[in-house]
């Protein structure tokens, strides 16, 4: 296994310290979030973020997961306590440096420049891949993600699925989206939970969203 180690100096760690997450959401014009965080890889190359519920601090309440193809740096699991939430990215404040995680689009390239400007390119490290997708629903969270997709682990634990829909797996068939679409969404109440998803993609993958198991994620293009 590679382990990749970065040192950060005092005066980097200063530096990191000194900006404000609310003040750099208002200047950037994304939507700040003090919802403590999970973070963690798969065996699929993603990259999940899990959000603790603001009412129910036994349950998460929100998920954000990157696709790529392969995560060019190891993401150990980690957590964080504040958040900025942009159209079809995150910025995460760790405790040593930002992380931004999003999908690969020339919006996102410009947000990322601005970002930069404001925190310093020694204090943020970028992952961008070709889906990023938001989940909203509720997931227990004891239950660990051993599955090898973060969308398993979505479909099959949300508890809102598990009231009256199938869990996990399914075929492909999108409800919404579909061969040609670069983003969808779809929303549910089941009960007193409500659920939904949404994704963007980037070139050379179609957005697909399935009510079968509340999934929103990214397919590569099949071959001409």
């Amino acid at each position: 296994m590679i382990t990749f180690i970065v040192n950060i100096s005092c005066d980097s760690t200063n530096e990191l310290a000194t900006v404000d997450p609310l003040e750099l959401s208002k200047s950037v014009g994304g939507v700040y979030q003090s919802n403590p965080l999970k973070i963690q890889s798969t065996e699929n190359q993603e990259i999940i973020v899990l959000q603790v519920s603001s009412s129910k601090s036994q349950f998460y309440q929100a998920a954000y997961v990157l696709q790529t193809e392969k995560i060019d740096r190891i993401i150990p699991k980690s957590t964080s306590q504040q958040s900025i939430l942009f159209k079809n990215g995150i910025l995460i404040k760790s405790d040593k440096k930002w992380i931004f995680i999003g999908v690969d689009t020339k919006e996102n390239g410009i947000l990322l420049k601005k970002i930069v400007d404001k925190v310093g390119k020694q204090n943020i490290s970028s992952h961008l891949g070709y889906g990023f997708s938001k989940t909203k629903g509720e997931w227990v969270i004891d239950t660990g993600i051993e599955q090898a997709s973060a969308f398993d682990y979505l479909g099959e634990f949300n508890r809102a699925n598990s009231i009256s829909k199938l869990p996990g797996g399914g075929s492909e068939t999108c409800t919404s989206g579909g061969p040609g679409a670069t983003s969808c969404s779809i929303g549910d109440t089941i009960g007193p939970i409500g659920t939904s998803c949404s994704v963007t993609c980037s070139d050379g993958y179609y957005a697909c969203c399935k009510t079968s198991n509340t999934t929103c994620k990214c397919i590569k293009n099949s071959a001409d």
